[in-house]
């Protein structure tokens, strides 16, 4: 089974509230490649659906032109939050999916997305959390203790509230 992985060095959001497919409302985010070489781009579009159809399809598979793989995914619209959460904090971020077909045939230039994943590129430690939430705790905590007017004193974000 074929698969291919690229770190994604863009996307781009779509959000619909009221749509015609038979899925109902939708959200799209596309992910895109860096430059593989002369121009060449991989592309996953991710469309989440309230009953997602199908996993998907890959198209200009084993081609030999300047496009890249286009990869046409459909996942459940509740787990768009995630994966767009996963994108506007975590860095660096790869694309992976596996497809149907033999690993090298040009006569199937589309072929059935087998399945896909987001994830990070690096390994993390464990309890990271967001950057800067345990510097933001800190203030806080340190403006409970002074108190409003020690805190203002210092000039900490709780006196201006």
């Amino acid at each position: 089974m074929p698969s291919t992985t690229f770190t994604v060095e863009t996307y781009t959001v779509v959000t619909s509230q009221s749509g015609t497919a038979s899925s109902g409302s939708w959200r799209v985010l596309t992910l895109t490649s860096p430059d593989l070489a002369h121009g060449i781009r991989n592309r996953a579009s991710v469309y989440f659906f309230e009953t997602p159809p199908a996993p998907g399809t890959v198209t200009n598979v084993d081609q030999p032109n300047l496009n890249g793989l286009s990869i046409y995914a459909y996942a459940r619209k509740e787990d768009f939050a995630t994966w767009y959460d996963l994108l506007r904090n975590e860095k660096p971020m790869s694309f992976v999916c596996a497809y149907d077909g033999p690993n090298f045939d040009p006569s199937q230039p589309t072929r059935s997305l087998y399945w896909f994943q987001l994830f990070t590129g690096q390994q993390e430690p464990p309890g990271e959390g967001p950057e800067g939430a345990a510097t933001a705790l800190r203030i806080v905590a340190l403006e409970r203790a002074l108190g409003t007017s020690e805190a203002a004193r210092l000039g900490t974000s709780a006196a201006r509230a």
